[in-house]
């Protein structure tokens, strides 16, 4: 069994990760304290994986913590959101955003590689998360869902927690004209699906 319990401080907010005799992947870099017997294993499964961590970067890969006992994660003024992933229903979560989940869930890299994609500085390596589970991330704010039917979503701020894997992403000006704003580049999401994005950070959050 794995518990997250969110607790808020004052001004941050914090995340105790308890594990019952079970495995979940947890992003290392966020982690504070551990007690209990909990050990850790950062070696990729398998050689594909560990071929594919040696090229694309290791850090698409976390670490699992297994055993019985109660992990601390670095506390935040933002705060931390908690999804339920279905097998049918992948994710691609937003840089930076993943802490942890359980092994139900497959955490993989997808790579999109396409001259366009360069040209317009669209990531072409996400990180994605597919199967039945839970999937914690943390944010500057409050996380919000919008669902598009083949419809546009614009993003003027980089704060997008996940989107479906339907979704078509591109980075394109935001309109045209010669003033500035007209020629700020903004990422725009297309398609059928999900995008969660953080509407308002909270205070002191950047």
């Amino acid at each position: 069994m794995v518990i997250y319990n969110i607790n808020t401080n004052g001004p941050s907010t914090e995340l105790v990760i308890e594990v019952i005799n079970d495995t979940v992947y947890v992003e290392a870099h966020s982690v504070a304290y551990i007690s209990g017997n909990i050990s850790m294993t950062a070696v990729p499964h398998g050689f594909k994986d560990r071929f594919t961590a040696f090229f694309i970067g290791k850090k698409l890969y976390k670490p699992c913590y297994k055993g019985t006992g109660k992990i601390y994660m670095r506390p935040t003024i933002g705060s931390y959101h908690k999804f339920n992933v279905k097998e049918d229903q992948p994710l691609l979560l937003g840089k930076n955003a993943f802490i942890a989940c359980r092994e139900t869930i497959t955490i993989e890299p997808k790579l999109a590689i396409g001259l366009f994609k360069f040209l317009s500085g669209t990531p072409m390596v996400n990180l994605m998360v597919r199967g039945n589970g839970n999937v914690v991330i943390r944010m500057p704010g409050a996380v919000q869902e919008v669902k598009l039917n083949n419809d546009k979503f614009v993003a003027y701020e980089s704060d997008i927690a996940a989107y479906s894997d339907s979704i078509k992403v591109s980075r394109e000006p935001a309109g045209k004209g010669w003033l500035k704003i007209a020629n700020k580049m903004v990422k725009v999401y297309r398609g059928t699906g999900s995008v969660f994005f953080t509407p308002h950070p909270n205070k002191d959050a950047k």
